[in-house]
C-alpha cells in the first residue's frame, strides 16, 4: 500500500509504514572531513567542502595532541562552537557556505568541562588540532 520501509510505531511495541519520500530528508548524501587544522590564539580556519551545496550539519572536533587539563594527547573532543565569548575571547563563530567553512575563534582558549571532575575548564588551543566535519 505504498510502504517502503517499517518503523517503529510509538513505544516500538508495532511497526508502521512510512514511504521513501518521507525519510528522503533524513538522509546524507555527502560528508566531508578535514585534515587536522593547526590552531593558534585568535585564528581562523578556512576549509572548502566540496559538497556543491550548503552542509546540513557542521560538525567540530577538537584532537588533543599534548596532555591538557585531564585530557589525554590522542582523546578526540566534540566540541559545541556556540562556546561562552563573556570570560574573555573564549567563543567561536562558524559560517558555512555551498563551498567553504570558515571558523573564527578567540584567544584565550576553550572552555569546556573537565572529563575527571566536571568542573569549567579552559583549554589550550596550542595543545589541539581541529577536524571539521561537514553533512548534507
Amino acid at each position: 500500500a505504498g510502504t517502503d520501509y517499517l518503523a517503529p510505531a510509538g513505544n516500538g511495541s508495532s511497526l508502521t509504514g512510512i514511504t521513501a519520500a518521507q525519510i528522503s530528508g533524513l538522509i546524507f548524501t555527502g560528508a566531508f572531513a578535514s585534515a587536522a587544522q593547526t590552531l593558534t590564539p585568535g585564528g581562523t580556519v578556512t576549509v572548502s567542502h566540496g559538497l556543491g551545496a550548503l552542509p546540513t550539519i557542521v560538525l567540530m572536533e577538537l584532537v588533543c595532541t599534548s596532555n591538557n587539563n585531564n585530557f589525554t594527547a590522542g582523546q578526540v573532543l566534540v566540541y559545541n562552537p556556540a562556546g561562552d565569548v563573556s570570560s574573555g575571547s573564549t567563543g567561536w563563530s562558524v559560517i558555512k557556505s555551498t563551498t567553504s567553512i570558515v571558523v573564527r575563534y578567540g584567544s584565550f582558549g576553550f572552555e569546556y568541562s573537565d572529563p575527571t571532575t566536571g568542573g569549567a575548564i579552559v583549554l589550550d588551543q596550542t595543545k589541539f588540532t581541529l577536524t571539521i566535519r561537514a553533512f548534507k
